[in-house]
């Protein structure tokens, strides 16, 4: 029995003392958060939640002032110059700072009216939704003084993550999401006091960063006969394509209703906030993959014995925001018959398992806007030569 007591002892030493030390490694984590964690992607911003770090190196990249993937632009635009601000989310940064379709845009401005007569300023921060965009709206990007906004507005998981409860912070290095109905968010030194690890959250963080290393590192699969360029959907790919594919299943209408009506007031807050300052607004629904590809359709049916002629209505997260865009006359851009098309002549637009846009699909996203915003672009020039 002594045996045994001087071992619970023992043990209970070494567990308090790794207890306390873990503790106290929490607490110089927080105290020292802004030194420790200085090289991360993102940083904790009390209004956001989160945002990413303002002249962060990331590959061949730096971000702005702002931690937007743009350049500086002066906060007062030149006499005579259109300036038009891009809302959104990770479409925003897949491709780089040049690849992307804000930056092609621009550049098709530039080759009609000539350099920095036109100026396409891409906001907007990844892994955010609507309500999360406006708020980076109205605390940065507002500072720019635009003449348009478009917002783009991705129907594959925009209606999903819009939770009025939802807030996306950085502990750290890490995203967590905490529930802002239980109460009012505590700080320290600038840091959000939160019943989450730093340590834990870095790790995690960097054991996925190491998974995806190790992923693009490894050797290509052997070519099958299929064409190259066509890549076979992986079993995540599918579950998340799946997932996503409910919200144009009427069944499920009603659980997704909350989220509908939260994104409304939040596009009806964005209107009312630009329409204070005389910006015009311009709502753009970007397709998701399985919306474009039927082969990718008919692999989520094969796989979870889908009958899309049972209660799906593929457009209809489009119709949701058309909609109330209508009812509110807002302007409202949809790309999706425009990617269709685009897949249908055998343009590949999507990244393989991936939901965000390839080269190609930037190009015909930018495309697209060019297309349709040029006769406002020239309507302001016919305007300052009168």
């Amino acid at each position: 029995m002594s045996y045994l007591k001087n071992s619970l002892i023992f043990a209970s030493k070494i567990l308090l003392t790794m207890v306390l030390s873990f503790l106290a490694l929490e607490f110089l984590l927080l105290v020292f958060n802004e030194t420790v964690f200085r090289n991360s992607f993102f940083m904790y911003d009390y209004d956001l939640g989160f945002k990413v770090r303002p002249y962060t190196t990331w590959g061949a990249f730096k971000t702005n002032e702002f931690g937007f993937n743009d350049r500086d632009y002066p906060h007062e635009r030149r006499p005579g110059t259109y300036r038009i601000l891009i809302l959104g989310d990770s479409f925003n940064w897949v491709g780089g700072q040049d690849g992307n379709y804000t930056a092609i845009l621009e550049r098709k401005f530039a080759a009609e009216f000539g350099d920095e007569q036109v100026e396409v300023i891409n906001i907007g921060y990844p892994q955010t939704h609507t309500g999360e965009e406006l708020v980076a709206l109205k605390k940065y990007g507002l500072q720019y003084n635009p003449d348009l906004l478009v917002l783009g507005f991705f129907v594959g998981n925009d209606f999903f993550d819009a939770k009025r409860e939802r807030k996306r912070i950085v502990v750290g290095s890490g995203l967590t999401d905490i529930d802002v109905s239980n109460g009012p968010e505590w700080t320290f030194m600038g840091q959000p006091l939160v019943l989450h690890s730093r340590l834990w959250l870095f790790l995690q963080e960097q054991w996925v960063t190491y998974k995806a290393l190790r992923l693009a590192h490894a050797a290509p699969p052997t070519p099958t006969p299929m064409a190259q360029s066509v890549s076979m959907p992986t079993e995540d790919y599918l579950q998340l394509e799946v997932h996503r594919m409910q919200v144009t299943n009427w069944d499920y209408a009603a659980r997704l209703q909350p989220n509908v009506d939260y994104i409304y007031e939040q596009l009806a807050d964005m209107q009312q906030v630009l329409a204070a300052r005389q910006i015009e607004f311009i709502v753009a629904a970007y397709p998701d993959e399985f919306q474009v590809d039927e082969a990718l359709r008919q692999a989520i049916a094969k796989q979870y014995n889908i009958d899309y002629n049972q209660g799906y209505q593929l457009d209809r997260p489009q119709g949701l925001v058309w909609q109330f865009c209508t009812d509110h006359q807002i302007e409202f851009y949809d790309l999706l018959p425009t990617f269709q098309q685009a897949h249908q002549a055998g343009q590949q637009l999507y990244l393989p398992n991936d939901s965000h846009w390839n080269q190609d699909g930037n190009e015909l996203a930018a495309q697209y806007l060019f297309d349709k915003l040029i006769w406002k672009v020239r309507k302001h020039y016919d305007k300052q030569s009168n």
